[in-house]
C-alpha cells in the first residue's frame, strides 16, 4: 500500500525527529526555560464524528527518563504543565514523578491529586497505585489521593 507505506515512513521520521529534538533541548537548559514543556496538547474533540483524541506529547514521555540527570528540574519542570485535560500526558508525568525519589514524589502531590480529576485512567491506574505504594513507605499520604485511589479499587471490583 503505497500511502500507507508513505505514512509509516513519516511517523518513523517524526518520532526519530521529535526523540532527537527532546534531547537536544534538554541537553541545553535555556531551551527548558524558554518554554520548550509549556504547551502541551489538550484533547481533541470531533462533535461531528463524535470522537476525542488524546494526542501523545514527546516531552512527557522524555520528563520519565530524565531525572538521572537533573531530579530538581525534573520536579520543577512536572509542576509547572497544565495537562490540559489529556490523560496521555497524566500518565507520562506519574512516569516521571514515579522516577523522583520519594521525598520529591511526595512534593508533587498536589499536582497529582489535580490529575486525578481526569476521568479517563487507562493510562494512570498502574502508575498511581505504584506512586502510592512508594509514598506509603516513606511518607504520609494525603487523604485524597488515597481515597481515589480506593475508589479506583473498588470500582475495578466491581464494589
Amino acid at each position: 500500500n503505497l500511502i500507507g507505506g508513505r505514512i509509516g515512513r513519516d511517523v518513523v521520521i517524526l518520532r526519530r525527529l521529535a526523540k532527537q529534538m527532546i534531547a537536544h533541548a534538554t541537553s541545553r537548559p535555556q531551551r527548558v526555560e524558554a518554554g520548550f514543556f509549556d504547551h502541551p496538547p489538550p484533547l481533541e474533540y470531533d462533535a461531528t464524528a463524535g470522537t476525542v483524541a488524546a494526542p501523545r506529547w514527546p516531552q512527557a514521555e522524555y520528563l520519565a527518563r530524565f531525572p538521572t540527570y537533573d531530579r530538581d528540574l525534573t520536579a520543577s519542570i512536572v509542576a509547572g504543565i497544565d495537562v490540559r485535560g489529556n490523560f496521555r500526558i497524566v500518565g507520562a508525568l506519574l512516569d516521571a514523578v514515579n522516577e523522583l525519589p520519594p521525598e520529591q514524589a511526595h512534593e508533587l502531590t498536589p499536582h497529582v491529586i489535580r490529575w486525578l480529576r481526569i476521568p479517563i485512567r487507562a493510562y494512570t491506574d498502574d502508575k498511581l497505585t505504584m506512586l502510592v505504594e512508594r509514598l506509603f513507605d516513606n511518607h504520609p499520604v494525603p487523604f485524597s489521593i488515597v481515597a481515589e485511589w480506593e475508589r479506583r479499587k473498588l470500582t475495578d471490583d466491581g464494589g
